[in-house]
């Protein structure tokens, strides 16, 4: 038995991750109390999950430099969590860090050969 099934939870864990990058698409952003010893707290949830990540300060600044400072903007973007390490109370701990997606990769058609197009004629 894996112990970690033995602690449920509504929010991710890194332990989710399996150890591999994830490509989700934000649904929404929603105030909770998470913990009853702290004001209530961003959770971005994700289309297709049942579980949300609790935003820390480090991945709040990230999607801001991604996608702006207005929630309601991160609805439908793309965006990668990444399993990672962080130093917290003088140990190293695993952590989830959220990562820009790469650009869609297409396909793209060569341009001809230089000697195929004229000089004065822009080949698009």
């Amino acid at each position: 038995m894996n112990i970690n099934t033995a602690f449920p939870s509504k929010y991710l864990k890194v332990a989710d991750l399996d150890d591999k990058k994830i490509r989700l698409t934000i649904a929404t952003v929603e105030m909770e109390k998470v913990d009853t010893k702290k004001p209530e707290q961003p959770v971005l949830y994700f289309r297709g999950q049942k579980k949300g990540l609790v935003l820390n300060v480090t991945n709040k600044n990230t999607l801001c430099k991604i996608y702006g400072e207005e929630t309601d903007a991160w609805a439908g973007q793309p965006i990668v969590l990444a399993p990672k390490e962080t130093e917290y109370q003088g140990d190293v701990v695993p952590c989830i860090r959220l990562e820009k997606p790469a650009a869609a990769q297409t396909e793209k058609k060569p341009l001809p050969p230089a000697a195929d197009v004229p000089d004065d004629e822009i080949p698009f």
